[in-house]
């Protein structure tokens, strides 16, 4: 669990500084607080956050996956787009994007979609 959050931290972090300043500047703070307050983004909890597909998943869920479950380094993914993010994803799990994921992981949340990734990883 402190692994995932520290990932977490660094998603969050890459996700809210959107002009890549390395800053956190105020409008950009503002928003992290908005997000806190109503739980999206980063500050979702992965056991209430569906997901049906990969192409479907946000950013930072595909970030999470990729870098704490398939243990993908960050900066080779961070300036990735949505759309390539989900194709790395379904590469390394072997799925098609656009696959519906319950069946396959045993679920339709982020959580079950991690736990699922957690076993794939050593047959990598």
């Amino acid at each position: 669990i402190p692994m995932r959050r520290e990932v977490c931290a660094r998603i969050a972090f890459r996700v809210f500084d959107a002009d890549a300043s390395g800053y956190i500047d105020f409008v950009e703070l503002m928003t992290m607080v908005k997000w806190a307050q109503h739980k999206e983004g980063p500050f979702k909890s992965p056991e209430d956050t569906v997901v049906t597909t990969l192409e479907e998943m946000e950013r930072c869920d595909l970030l999470l996956l990729l870098v704490d479950s398939l243990k993908v380094p960050l900066s080779r993914i961070e300036n990735l787009q949505v759309e390539a993010l989900a194709a790395e994803a379904a590469g390394l799990l072997e799925l098609s994007g656009d696959k519906n994921l319950a069946s396959v992981v045993g679920g339709n949340s982020l959580e079950a979609l991690l736990a699922y990734a957690d076993r794939m990883k050593p047959s990598q």
